[in-house]
């Protein structure tokens, strides 16, 4: 991309072009919010070209409602004020929400009109319905900051992995591997029949349905149909966003029904979100891991892709996931290993800075490559676990900066602007004299047989 950067406007310039005051220039820089990128040698400001995306951004969240406060810690908070296009994906995507709230409160007015309309009294219940809707308007900053954590835990590895291939399009192929070899077994039965329905036959379940067949005579396999063997039913706990399936979505095979479920609500609103107009292909359900709403043995495969040590009852978890599987079902489920990002760890035990923790780590001990053998072994045979090749050799400090503030009990906006300076100056050494900042990733699944 060409660099145009380097003219510089004076505050009458570059006020004009952007359509605000000289005034509100002036106070911004004063209070911090947008500093100028050069002064003169008179001393009077200089801004560049780069300056009318940081004021777009001051004016777009400004629109949203955020206060100038709020603002100046999310500037504070987006160090990396070069990644244009991510601030404007979060921007775009908080204005799609607040559309929404507005909508949601012009629908409430209506229907108060209406009722003036059509009735004498007045229905107060309507204006109620008003002033919840204009009070459930939603913390922007605090949305805007999630969208940014998220976004920032992603770009560190799709930026810096040595293994271009990536964790979700290789799962996805261990997945589909392991599946079309069921698929294959399960085609040996079909090769014994016709297309007649024979009920009480269980879709996919070969062990069980080579027994039922045997207890039929040769004129009677004649007539039977297992077509209906042929889908594959998949239950996905914690689908998150549904990057998953999002990203694998055209290596889909058409014989796999495929239920996508969260214990979140609103994760799984992302999800569908996410998959746009692919979201047809899938069922959504909001599931509690511990109490898993199907019956028994309704599916062929379960994956738990990295969200079983967010569960507060595991054992309780693979017990439910064993009940719904079929006879020979497979759970796949992912998890991280104590080595996963651990030079990360490291940075931070390096500084002593009040507010900055790598604590959050600890959430994935109850569920890792370590231990988790021994965990699903107790409810699952034939376990096997398989690790994901990869790590990270990181050339640009602000991506660790961001990853470090993206995790729970982090926050830029606690910390001084010479705390910040000495942990960038820190890792912008060693990348200079090392080329790079190796991260350690260890990451895999666990695969077992019901």
């Amino acid at each position: 991309m060409k660099n145009t950067s380097k003219k510089l406007f004076t505050t009458g310039e570059f006020a004009k072009k952007a359509g605000v005051t000289i005034r509100t220039l002036r106070y911004y820089d004063k209070i911090g919010l947008l500093v100028p990128s050069s002064h003169n040698e008179l001393g009077h400001r200089l801004y560049s070209k780069e300056d009318f995306g940081k004021l777009q951004k001051i004016l777009t969240l400004k629109f949203i409602g955020l206060s100038l406060e709020d603002i100046a810690n999310i500037m504070k908070y987006d160090l990396n004020h070069k990644d244009f296009k991510k601030s404007l994906e979060i921007q775009k995507e908080i204005m799609k929400k607040k559309i929404k709230h507005i909508q949601s409160i012009i629908k409430a007015i209506d229907e108060a009109a209406d009722t003036i309309d059509f009735n004498k009294e007045m229905d107060w219940d309507k204006f109620i319905n008003i002033i919840s809707a204009i009070n459930s308007d939603k913390n922007w900053t605090q949305q805007y900051e999630n969208a940014s954590n998220l976004r920032a835990r992603i770009a560190i590895h799709e930026l810096f992995s040595t293994n271009k291939e990536g964790w979700m399009s290789w799962f996805f192929k261990e997945l589909k591997h392991e599946l079309s070899r069921i698929s294959s077994n399960c085609q040996n039965y079909n090769e014994k029949i016709n297309n007649t329905n024979m009920s009480g036959l269980n879709s996919l379940d070969c062990k069980n349905n080579n027994e039922k067949i045997d207890n039929y005579n040769a004129s009677e396999l004649n007539s039977l149909d297992l077509k209906e063997t042929s889908n594959i039913k998949i239950l996905e706990l914690g689908c998150g966003d549904a990057s998953l399936w999002n990203k694998n979505f055209n290596h889909i095979p058409s014989n796999w029904e495929i239920t996508l479920t969260d214990f979140s609500e609103g994760m799984l609103k992302d999800a569908k979100k996410n998959l746009r107009e692919k979201r047809s292909r899938f069922n959504f359900k909001i599931v509690n891991a511990e109490n898993i709403p199907f019956e028994e043995e309704s599916f062929n495969v379960v994956i738990a892709n990295h969200m079983l040590y967010h569960v507060p009852n595991i054992n309780k978890a693979l017990k439910e996931i064993n009940r719904v599987l079929k006879s020979e079902g497979i759970l796949f489920a992912s998890t991280v290993g104590k080595n996963h990002m651990k030079e990360i760890r490291e940075i931070i035990s390096t500084f002593d800075i009040y507010n900055l923790t790598s604590e959050s780590w600890e959430i994935t001990d109850s569920f890792q490559l370590e231990n988790g053998l021994k965990i699903v072994s107790e409810y699952f045979n034939m376990v096997e676990l398989k690790r994901y090749k990869d790590n990270l050799k990181v050339t640009d400090p602000v991506y660790i900066l961001d990853y470090i503030f993206s995790m729970p009990g982090n926050n830029k906006v606690n910390l001084s602007s010479k705390d910040l300076k000495k942990i960038y100056d820190y890792l912008e050494d060693n990348i200079k004299e090392k080329e790079n900042i190796y991260i350690t990733k260890d990451t895999g699944y666990f695969k077992g047989k019901k």
